[in-house]
């Protein structure tokens, strides 16, 4: 009986009219979809913000929404002061978060720390593969001169021991001290073994009947594939490592507004994960590429981009190259110019296709292709390189502006100034920060204000984020809760709002898995079957800004569920407080029911009246006169909780 009511209240807070009712305590499927979805959509304001409404703004914006108690901390300080401390985030304590990912020593692995582990086992795998191949080849050898026996020079004997009794860091290490013979008893002219192959290895021991020569074959197979699992490992740690921190850090810290803007780079200087190598370079991504520049200089952030090996490899502009010269009678050569960079660095990252005053043609992609050539990624300390080898050293005219002849890296560095500079750019970008921060169709008056701005201090992204914030667009009625969140904003302001927090123990918060990050996996994979999938955007263009296209029928079902999860515990990693003791706020008397409390501390009495109406019918005081059990209480806070989170004003932000 009980599922059946909170199914009614699901039905009208998703105001899904006709929809069917489910029970809550098992997840929604497609058949219980709300319809029509549009009836999702926020409802126009028109009367001037509040002061609670205008902070409200800031918090969801600028952040990843209020946790309980937020909205009253900002009108303590200020809104002024708050904005001004989101703007200066280097001069913010954040200890508490720092301590918490101090658990996650990969993050302060550099790139060429990482990338040299990684090679290691690479050769280790390499030798043992090739030593492999030697000895099924021995065999091979043995079979086909009926010889009976494959013997094994004495030398060779005690490693054999040794990997027999050892442990596996032991055994890796006489194998890669028998695997170094492999390479000499190859034949230098090809994959085919010299007719010595089997006669070198017969006579490196003892004689060992042919199970154990199999066994042996096994093992080094087994032992190549285990270093190469050992390589992937190094990347993995440093991936799951990652992802954890962005969520924690999106959840739990106080530089909102950083966090957000971490976020919106990633996107626009979007990057797939399993394109090439490019998960190999993630963490130095993020740590070294992005996070250090959101609030700088865009041309220090283009140049940084620009020469990241995730962007380099995920473009391709790590393998272009001048035209190769062709020799008669000679092979082909290798290499050639590849445009694929060149052209999303003009289409996406800066002047971008629609934006008026960009007016640059197939023939400026392949110039500013030809400037970029030689730069590249350095192996094995997997950082930014520049071949001049690999350089088009000739003449180029880019968007009207010609380059010398002769020239090297510089080249490149001038295409950067060049487009950082254009008014197309400076237009392209504000529009996107003025979408991701305002609506979905901003206004073209407060575009126009943040390039005034980016002109007036050369492209200075603090400035641009304070025209924006500071603005009467910012705060206009119009553009409050007139975006759908995101899967990430959705997931994270739902354990804000219950003033959750992430945990790196393990699953009895007693002691602390292998990785720490593991605890983290389940908000991740939340936020991935949502739809957001993190750096898994196949396309460069990345997820979309204009939040309408997160809306579907698909994501009301998704995000009941989810908001079941989170509200209930299932979601494993997020330590949740009982949320009758979050009751508190304005309306926090003894005597108020609880449902009244919980809508006031946790989305800040900022429901529409129809979603507050159906609360009060199945929770308010006149709901039921019976007496409760403290675990009635639990399950009847929780089921609350689900609704808030569930609920279409929720959704918005």
């Amino acid at each position: 009986m009980k599922s059946l009511r909170i199914a009614s209240v699901l039905s009208i807070a998703a105001l899904a009219a006709g929809g069917s009712r489910v029970a809550l305590a098992a997840p929604f499927s497609a058949k219980t979809k709300p319809t029509p979805v549009s009836a999702a959509a926020p409802m126009p304001t028109t009367a001037p913000l509040s002061e609670t409404q205008r902070i409200l703004q800031v918090l969801n914006r600028l952040g990843y929404g209020p946790r309980p108690g937020d909205v009253a901390r900002v009108k303590q300080k200020g809104l002024a002061a708050y904005l001004n401390q989101q703007l200066a985030p280097e001069d913010q304590d954040d200890r508490a978060v720092e301590a918490k990912l101090a658990a996650l020593p990969t993050l302060r692995q550099g790139q060429t720390a990482l990338s040299s582990g990684y090679d290691r086992w690479q050769k280790e795998a390499s030798r043992l593969e090739r030593l492999s191949k030697a000895l099924r080849t021995a065999l091979a050898e043995k079979d086909k001169t009926k010889t009976g026996t494959v013997t094994l020079a004495p030398a060779a004997a005690p490693m054999m021991n040794r990997m027999e009794d050892n442990s596996d860091e032991e055994s890796m290490a006489s194998m890669t001290s028998v695997a170094a013979m492999a390479p000499a008893a190859m034949s230098t002219t090809g994959d085919a073994p010299l007719p010595a192959t089997a006669e070198r290895l017969s006579a490196a021991a003892s004689r060992v009947d042919r199970t154990t020569q199999e066994a042996e074959l096994q093992r080094y197979q087994q032992e190549a594939q285990r270093a190469r699992r050992e390589a992937d490992k190094t990347f993995n740690a440093a991936n799951a490592q990652l992802a954890a921190a962005r969520i924690i850090r999106a959840v739990e810290s106080e530089r909102q507004l950083q966090e957000v803007l971490v976020d919106f780079w990633s996107n626009h200087f979007n990057i797939d994960r399993h394109k090439g190598d490019s998960r190999y370079y993630l963490l130095s991504y993020d740590r070294d590429t992005i996070r250090p520049f959101v609030l700088g200089r865009f041309r220090d952030l283009l140049g940084a981009t620009a020469k990241s090996p995730a962007m380099l490899i995920y473009l391709d502009n790590a393998q272009s190259s001048a035209p190769p010269i062709v020799r008669p009678g000679r092979p082909l050569p290798r290499g050639g110019l590849n445009e694929n960079y060149a052209r999303e660095i003009m289409e996406l990252h800066t002047l971008g296709v629609d934006s008026s005053g960009g007016g640059y043609t197939q023939k400026d992609v392949t110039e500013v292709a030809r400037c970029l050539t030689g730069w590249t990624v350095d192996r094995p300390s997997g950082t930014f390189r520049f071949d001049a080898r690999r350089h088009d050293t000739g003449a180029k005219v880019v968007l009207g502006q010609r380059i010398a002849a002769g020239g090297g890296i510089e080249d490149g560095e001038a295409v950067l100034d060049l487009l950082a500079s254009r008014p197309a750019t400076m237009r392209h970008v504000s529009y996107q920060l003025c979408q991701r921060l305002v609506a979905d169709e901003p206004p073209a008056a407060l575009v126009d204000k943040c390039v005034e701005t980016w002109e007036r201090t050369g492209g200075n992204l603090r400035s641009v984020v304070r025209t924006i914030v500071t603005s009467p667009e910012f705060y206009a009625p119009a553009a409050y809760k007139s975006k759908y969140k995101s899967p990430l904003e959705f997931v994270v302001s739902a354990i804000r709002a219950q003033n959750g927090t992430i945990s790196l123990l393990g699953a009895r918060e007693s002691r602390s898995p292998a990785d720490p990050s593991e605890r983290a996996k389940p908000v991740l994979n939340q936020v991935s079957l949502l739809g957001q999938g993190f750096y898994q955007f196949q396309a460069p263009i990345g997820y979309p800004e204009d939040s309408r296209k997160w809306r579907s029928a698909g994501s009301v079902i998704g995000r009941l569920n989810a908001a079941l999860g989170l509200s209930t515990g299932r979601v494993g990693g997020v330590l949740l407080p009982a949320p009758e003791t979050l009751a508190g706020g304005e309306v926090a008397g003894p005597d108020t029911p609880l449902v009244e409390r919980l809508i006031s501390a946790c989305v800040n009495n900022d429901l529409s009246p129809r979603t507050r109406a159906a609360l009060l019918r199945q929770f308010g005081e006149n709901a039921s006169d019976a007496p409760k059990t403290p675990q009635e209480k639990r399950r009847e806070a929780q089921q609350i909780m689900t609704l808030l989170i569930g609920s279409p004003d929720f959704q918005n932000r």
